[in-house]
């Protein structure tokens, strides 16, 4: 149901207190996130999970499972998604606020003033992107392996999980991600299904052959039962005593073959139990319409208008609308639509992307820069092309995730979703575990030729940075700091002594 007043609901905290707690929450991420967007989700698991609380493992991998499944910018749906069934709309548009506008600003800033900007990156710079990407990879191993201990936790999902980790690492298409959500949902529904009824027929044949077996006109069971209560009287002083012997025992083999036990059962981070922020279908579905209806414009706009303002808005709103897999995706299209109609030039382009992945926040942060050269000229006209391409290209997943959330919380406690859901969550875990080689194998590609890729000391500072985390207790943000120290210290060793 809709809350009486969207802005301070029932049983929630003040609209002040949860914008305090946005603030405070979502401040330092937009300094930090360095990475791309795996690493985003290994961060936003750290701070929303382990550390604050504000969902479980099982909320967060449905919520992962919905931004894979949809189109637009991966981990800034997954950050605006969790703030939004936590505080409510202010809140979440707030949260990705934050989360966005320092790399928003840069590279911003950037594009107004690209006369001043260097098409080639200095040594030192790869050496310190090189050590903050290493960290990252420490990182979202770490974020694998808990998502994976408490969502993957028997043979079915484990399967599940290895195979949307190889087809992942294998094969690179837009289409890929939401076809193995797909996969694995309809694959644990079947699967729990079979399961279920073969389960049912085996009690089913139980109970007809119990009582079809009679002995002098008296069931064996009713026998059984008596002869049962004789020997528990008989009996029970001897149980009472091993009791206490055997009780640890049976624990220990609980769930022995989807290998749970106790040690990992502690692992699962508490939450703070708040209930999460609730909206009517109704107004979810009027999301879905308005992001329809401006989709429709958009197409229509791109096709017949002239004016190059509303020719960026609409362009930018149609690819935050149809692109899955967030940033690395979405690179090639806006090659397309903004380097082909000669909105910039091609080297224009390769100095914004090479900036970007240097950048704090979400890869579509590259909008404003290209937004900012697309109107370039005076008066602020950079500024309001960066706002365009900003706003029509965040606005698509934002609209969708609004949508989409009311129905996901109707839908998840039924039984046949929870089937569903086993599925979509170890497939998600997948990629993420997929993430890391695939961030690895980046580290490296990045070193130009005649440079020393350094792929030990690079495997160290993953070491460092998982153990700093996982054992150490040490704040991920403070990891992804060391990571960069180290890259600097790298150069400062290897490369600046000869020169380079």
């Amino acid at each position: 149901m809709l809350p009486s007043d969207p802005f301070n609901p029932p049983r929630l905290p003040s609209l002040y207190s949860r914008l305090r707690e946005v603030t405070v929450t979502y401040f330092p991420l937009g300094y930090i996130t360095f990475g791309g967007p795996n690493v985003h989700v290994a961060l936003l698991h750290e701070l929303l999970v382990v550390r604050k609380g504000w969902v479980d493992d099982e909320t967060f991998s449905e919520i992962f499972s919905l931004v894979q499944a949809l189109p637009g910018p991966t981990s800034t749906e997954l950050a605006y998604s969790i703030a939004l069934v936590r505080g409510g709309f202010l809140p979440a548009l707030w949260g990705f606020l934050l989360w966005s506008m320092p790399g928003f600003i840069v590279m911003t800033s950037v594009g107004i003033g690209l006369s001043f900007v260097s098409s080639t990156t200095p040594t030192w710079a790869l050496r310190i992107e090189q050590g903050l990407a290493a960290a990252a990879v420490g990182l979202v191993a770490l974020a694998a392996h808990r998502l994976a201990t408490n969502v993957a936790y028997d043979r079915a999902t484990k399967v599940l999980l290895l195979v949307s980790a190889g087809v992942a690492v294998c094969y690179d298409a837009p289409w890929l991600y939401p076809a193995l959500m797909v996969f694995g949902g309809s694959a644990s529904f079947a699967f729990d299904t079979i399961v279920e009824r073969r389960q049912a027929a085996a009690k089913r044949e139980e109970r007809e052959g119990e009582a079809e077996t009679v002995v002098n006109g008296v069931e064996l069971t009713e026998m059984e039962e008596e002869v049962g209560e004789e020997q528990a009287i008989s009996e029970e002083p001897a149980q009472n005593s091993t009791a206490t012997e055997n009780q640890p025992r049976r624990r220990a083999g609980e769930n022995e073959n989807d290998e749970v036990d106790e040690e990992k059962a502690e692992e699962q981070p508490e939450t703070d139990n708040r209930p999460m922020y609730t909206y009517s279908r109704g107004l979810g579905f009027v999301f879905l319409l308005v992001w329809v209806i401006l989709l429709v414009l958009s197409v229509v706009g791109r096709a017949y208008l002239k004016s190059r303002p509303l020719q960026i808005l609409s362009v930018f709103y149609v690819v935050g609308s149809i692109i899955f897999g967030g940033g690395p995706v979405v690179i090639p299209l806006l090659r397309g639509y903004t380097v082909d109609p000669g909105w910039l030039t091609e080297r224009e382009f390769l100095v914004g992307l090479a900036l970007i992945q240097s950048m704090p926040g979400p890869n579509f942060n590259f909008s404003g820069y290209l937004g900012a050269l697309a109107l370039r000229g005076a008066n602020g006209q950079g500024l309001a092309g960066a706002l365009l391409a900003y706003f029509g290209i965040f606005l698509p997943g934002l609209l969708l995730k609004n949508a989409v959330i009311p129905y996901w919380q109707w839908v998840r406690s039924e039984p046949f979703m929870r089937k569903v859901f086993r599925g979509v969550n170890a497939c998600a875990i997948g990629l993420v575990f997929a993430a890391v080689w695939l961030l690895w194998t980046q580290i490296a590609e990045a070193v130009p030729e005649g440079l020393n890729p350094h792929d030990g000391f690079h495997l160290v500072v993953a070491a460092i940075a998982y153990v700093g985390v996982a054992f150490l207790k040490v704040p991920a943000p403070d990891v992804i700091v060391i990571g960069g120290a180290l890259g600097a210290l790298e150069w400062t060793v290897t490369d600046m002594l000869k020169g380079e």
